[in-house]
């Protein structure tokens, strides 16, 4: 089958226009990031230099490198290393800390720490499945709770338990069931900043097992 070639238009309601809108806000968004690299119109300073992420349930706040990174990326270099803070949450009031406050960008930004999560899971799966086992009742109880998450993260932030029989599991004082099933996961039991600290347990729990990769 070849690709439909020529002008697709979405409006606004339609099966198409959710996801291609917000992958065009992140594209959009990449393209003048970049641009404003370019053209050295972004002020750079070290005590500004991430992006702070708030992990609800664990009660935490995931700080990640912004400007370097970034300007790696677009100047086509290699980063060397990066580091990830975790620190208990600081409640501050947004709309006196910035000038601009915008919630446009929340659906966006949940999307890609859900592929993030995702990807993750999927990439040491098979190690699991070969080292460990291809039965879950047999996984770490993180990575057993990473699988219900994970089918959340593939149905829209919905939890997937449709039969009855599905087996809950719990990890750090979460509970996921059939009784959740359809409910958002990401509204209710977690938020997806926590995906971030639950992504640095799994890997801790990785090189407790003899993970090598």
């Amino acid at each position: 089958m070849k690709p439909p070639i020529g002008i697709h238009a979405m409006e606004s309601g339609t099966r198409l226009y959710e996801h291609f809108y917000q992958l065009c806000v992140l594209c959009g968004c990449v393209a003048v990031a970049g641009e404003f690299f370019a053209l050295d119109k972004v002020s750079e300073r070290k005590d500004t230099d991430w992006v702070t992420i708030e992990c609800k349930h664990f009660q935490i706040d995931a700080i990640l490198p912004a400007f370097g990174p970034a300007r790696a990326a677009i100047n086509n270099n290699a980063v060397g290393g990066i580091r990830i803070a975790l620190t208990p949450t600081e409640k501050i009031d947004l709309q006196t800390a910035f000038q601009h406050v915008t919630t446009g960008l929340k659906t966006p930004l949940e999307l890609v720490l859900r592929q993030f999560f995702n990807a993750y899971y999927e990439h040491f799966l098979d190690w699991i499945h070969e080292y460990v086992s291809t039965d879950a009742t047999k996984w770490p109880v993180e990575w057993d709770f990473a699988r219900v998450v994970r089918n959340a993260c593939s149905h829209g932030g919905r939890v997937y338990m449709p039969k009855p029989t599905s087996r809950s599991v719990t990890f750090a004082g979460v509970t996921i069931s059939h009784a959740d099933h359809g409910t958002e996961l990401f509204e209710t039991k977690l938020s997806v900043g926590d995906l971030i600290p639950l992504v640095l347990i799994m890997d801790r729990t990785l090189a407790d097992v003899g993970c090598d990769l």
